[in-house]
C-alpha cells in the first residue's frame, strides 16, 4: 500500500489505519498535535541540561577542516540524515553521536541511518509530516513536538524552495526554542549551501534558502548561545 494512502488519510482516527502502518514499517500520524514518539520532552530536557551541544553539518567544507577530536570532546554530539562517520573521514567528522535527527522520508533510507546510528540516545523527527513516515521500529528513541501550525510558521521565516527548512535549522528552531536547557549549541560544517553535502549526488542543487536560513541562525546567536565553527 503506498505511502501517500496515510499521507491523505492520518487525520483519521482509524484503528485499522494503524494496524495497516504498522504491518508496512510506517507510523500514521492521526492526532496533528505534539508530541509522537515514546520520549517526553521533560526527558530531553533534562538529557542536555546545562550541556555543550555540538551539531555536525553535513556540508563537503567540514571535510577540510581536520576537527575530529575536538567534535568528540564535546557533552553532546547531534548528527544529521546520512551525515555517516566513514573510516576515511573520521579525523574531519569524529566518531561519536548522541542524538540522530532524522528527516528523511524514504523507509529504505531511514533504515540505512537507523541501521548506522543505531547506538545513539535519542532521535529526532522535526514534525508530524516527518513522523508520519516514520518506521515503528525507530519509535522507543524518537522524539517529536512541532504542530503543523507552529513548523508552518518556520517554514514561512525560511521561505525555502522546497517549501521546507533544511534539517539543520529545523533542529536549532528546535533546541532554541522548545527544549531550551542546554548550555551551548556549537555549528560546525554549516556553510550555508556554498558548498554540497558530503554524501550528495554530483550536480546536486540545494533546494534551501542560503540567505534566510543564516539570517535566522545570525537572529539567534547571542540570545541562544550559538557558536559557529
Amino acid at each position: 500500500m503506498p505511502q501517500r494512502f496515510f499521507q491523505s488519510h492520518y487525520r483519521r482516527s482509524h484503528p485499522l489505519l494503524k494496524r495497516i502502518g504498522d504491518i508496512f514499517g510506517v507510523r500514521t500520524v492521526l492526532d496533528p498535535n505534539p508530541p509522537w514518539g515514546d520520549v517526553s520532552l521533560e526527558t530531553i530536557r533534562e538529557y542536555i541540561k546545562d550541556k555543550n551541544m555540538i551539531m555536525i553539518g553535513n556540508s563537503e567544507s567540514l571535510l577540510n577542516m581536520y576537527q575530529g577530536k575536538l567534535i568528540d570532546k564535546f557533552d553532546l554530539i547531534i548528527r544529521f540524515n546520512e551525515g555517516f562517520m566513514l573510516p576515511e573521514i573520521v579525523e574531519h567528522t569524529g566518531v561519536k553521536t548522541h542524538i540522530w535527527v532524522c528527516g528523511l522520508y524514504q523507509e529504505r533510507r531511514i533504515k540505512r541511518g537507523f541501521d548506522y546510528f543505531k547506538d545513539c540516545d535519542y532521535i529526532l523527527r522535526l514534525n508530524a509530516k516527518h513522523f508520519q513516515y516514520t518506521p515503528t521500529y525507530i519509535k522507543p528513541k524518537t522524539f517529536a513536538y512541532r504542530s503543523h501550525m507552529e513548523f508552518n510558521k518556520l517554514e514561512q521565516e525560511i521561505q525555502s524552495r522546497s517549501g521546507t527548512p533544511s534539517t539543520g535549522i529545523s533542529s536549532i528552531d528546535f533546541f532554541v526554542n522548545y527544549a531550551k536547557t542546554y548550555k551551548t549549541i556549537t555549528l560546525i560544517g554549516f556553510d550555508f549551501f556554498k558548498q554540497p553535502t558530503y554524501y550528495a549526488a554530483e550536480n546536486y542543487k540545494s533546494p534551501h534558502n542560503d540567505i534566510t536560513e543564516k539570517a535566522f541562525v545570525m537572529k539567534h546567536k547571542l540570545t541562544a548561545r550559538i557558536i559557529i565553527k
